[in-house]
């Protein structure tokens, strides 16, 4: 923060404003600032965030796939600390056009948000303001702009977003848990599919994910399964369009878990991707494909110490 803390006072809610998507680890720095804050002037801490990213309606062609889904978002919010209220915001184009002026009026009049902490890199507002001295001229309002977060093992690590996503786009899941604090999972719904798995002696749930939801590379995965937040189970996992089998027009996500498992359709099921075993690839056929399956079935075994 730019001010000491006993410099703080307020008579309304102190909040944060932002997407906060993947709720990284400086995402909960920033809320325990703001926590830190509230509790110093007695107030309520608030965080207000959007049911979708702003891009998807500013830009959709460049809008990123979500580290987590809002419902997912929001609750990771609420865990960060259990005095923080959470307040989803319709993003549409009455938002979209608010100046940061009348955005902070809003939060003012509506909400009676009376100081904001923003992120060392966040703005808000159509007319795109960046120096904090702008904001507290245009928004008449206590604006802060947090320190930059670092991690004390790794100060040269960019703890953000976008750094998430490039380290799951690149497999580099150990990275991805080092930003997020925790490891990267998505998930869905078990459908049932062509059965082709089942056919060849692997068959796979096939997981019917939000499309909005960010999926690792194209590829074979060691990876750890729960089925209805239940315990955890070792599987393969295979991202793609299947091109051996079905060639399908859209990537799909289907993982074989290894071991003994009942009827799981229509079962909630949330994938950790735990390492990228090789890329996709078309087979000559299906012998060649089940060879290859054996393959990555006992080098998954290996990875995951089974």
């Amino acid at each position: 923060m730019d001010r000491s803390l006993s410099h703080y006072t307020c008579s309304g809610i102190v909040a944060a404003v932002g997407v906060f998507d993947g709720v990284h680890r400086g995402h909960v720095d920033l809320l325990r600032q703001v926590c830190k804050v509230a509790r110093q002037c007695e107030s309520t801490a608030m965080v207000f965030t959007f049911d979708v990213h702003p891009l998807e309606l500013i830009r959709p062609e460049i809008a990123p796939k979500w580290l987590t889904l809002p419902a997912r978002r929001n609750a990771l919010l609420r865990s960060c600390a259990p005095e923080l209220e959470v307040v989803q915001l319709t993003f549409d184009d009455n938002l979209r056009q608010l100046t940061a002026a009348q955005f902070a009026e809003m939060l003012r009049t509506r909400y009676g948000v009376d100081r904001i902490v923003m992120g060392y890199d966040h703005s808000f507002g159509s007319d795109r303001l960046r120096d904090i001295e702008d904001y507290r001229r245009s928004c008449r309002m206590n604006i802060d702009r947090a320190q930059k977060f670092t991690l004390p093992e790794r100060p040269e690590l960019t703890v953000s977003s976008s750094s998430a996503r490039k380290a799951i786009a690149e497999s580099d899941f150990k990275l991805a848990h080092d930003i997020l604090g925790r490891h990267y999972t998505f998930g869905g719904t078990v459908v049932s599919g062509r059965r082709d798995g089942r056919r060849i002696g692997f068959p796979t749930a096939n997981i019917d994910s939000d499309s909005r939801q960010l999926l690792p590379a194209e590829g074979v995965y060691a990876a750890h399964v729960c089925i209805d937040g239940m315990e955890q189970l070792p599987a393969m996992l295979n991202i793609g369009r299947c091109p051996t089998l079905t060639n399908a027009s859209r990537r799909t996500a289907e993982a074989h878990i290894l071991g003994q498992i009942g009827d799981i359709y229509g079962h909630i099921i949330e994938v950790e991707p735990v390492a990228r075993l090789r890329g996709e690839k078309c087979f000559a056929g299906i012998d060649e494909l089940k060879a290859q399956l054996v393959e990555d079935q006992a080098l998954t075994k290996k990875i995951l110490g089974l």
